[in-house]
């Protein structure tokens, strides 16, 4: 995990900008609330209540938007020093964004389930502040190359 004093996120708002907007106006896209995802999650694994972040989400054919919520506190929250910047049920939540986009398209065949197998690269901001900050919005874009389904996610 890289932490940056001043990454150029403002290159990633313009690149995607046009992406929320188009997905939130899609006619075709589907919409959930949270607890309908916990509930499709549920044929695969099962959340403790403090990794239920997920408030609503959009997708739209091989991109999502979420609505992120995170609980004020979870188990083990308050023992860590490194939760400000790395808060694991955050970045869970992140990941399950991934998870429900990855997991609903065609690319899934029927009576199997993607899991995350890795993290290739992330990148934040040393003002981000999961202490202080318990919503966001998040992006993801789903890809295939050579072979491998994996996805790109921004949140902000």
């Amino acid at each position: 995990m890289l932490l940056i004093e001043n990454p150029r996120f403002s290159t990633y708002k313009r690149l995607i900008a046009d992406r929320l907007d188009s997905i939130r106006s899609s006619p075709s896209a589907e919409k959930l609330n949270g607890g309908r995802a916990y509930k499709l999650f549920s044929k695969v694994v099962d959340y403790a209540d403090f990794f239920h972040g997920i408030k609503s989400i959009v997708i739209d054919k091989n991109e999502a938007l979420a609505e992120i919520q995170m609980p004020d506190s979870h188990v083990g929250g308050d023992e860590s020093s490194v939760t400000k910047h790395c808060d694991t049920a955050s970045i869970d939540a992140f990941i399950q964004v991934s998870g429900l986009l990855i997991n609903s398209r065609k690319a899934c065949p029927p009576g199997q389930v993607f899991v995350a197998s890795g993290l290739e690269n992330i990148t934040m901001s040393r003002h981000c502040d999961f202490d202080v900050h318990k919503d966001w919005s998040v992006y993801a874009i789903f890809t295939l190359i050579d072979d491998v389904h994996s996805t790109v996610t921004f949140l902000f």
